[in-house]
């Protein structure tokens, strides 16, 4: 399930950079089509709004390329019964994927939950191995399999 979780993820990040660099694309397009006008003012606003929101998709841009980049790597750890990054964890109230803070994905009819180590409950996890228990909002996880 571990590959089929990274295929998933690997297609919604692309498809992700597709959007962005469509956005981007047609941000620039305008920033570049834009004429002054004789509202001076509101032009360099309207500027500055276009430049703010291309400087803000570069950022989300390079964080895609980022996560991209960690997921391949992440189909040649191994995990040796312990939790940590690249791991898939099936717990007793249900399975997540240690990489990046990304939420849920759909594998078949079952969520998974992608989060990162530095989230509350990766924290918990980090080392844990199969048969192992932590509490998170007064809950009790058991660790049933790790990936």
């Amino acid at each position: 399930m571990k590959k089929q979780v990274i295929a998933e993820l690997s297609h919604q990040l692309n498809a992700r950079l597709d959007e962005f660099n469509v956005e981007l694309r047609s941000l620039q397009e305008s920033l570049a089509e834009d004429t002054k006008s004789s509202a001076g003012d509101k032009f360099e606003t309207s500027r500055e709004m276009t430049q703010q929101e291309i400087n803000k998709l570069e950022g989300q841009l390079t964080m895609c390329l980022n996560n991209l980049s960690e997921l391949a790597k992440m189909s040649l750890v191994e995990t040796d019964g312990c939790v940590r990054q690249g791991s898939l964890v099936t717990t007793s109230t249900g399975k997540y994927f240690v990489a990046f803070a990304h939420g849920k994905v759909m594998i078949g009819n079952d969520p998974v939950f992608v989060l990162s180590l530095e989230s509350p409950v990766g924290a918990l996890m980090n080392g844990l191995k199969k048969g192992d228990k932590f509490s998170f909002n007064m809950r009790e996880f058991q660790i049933l399999e790790v990936e």
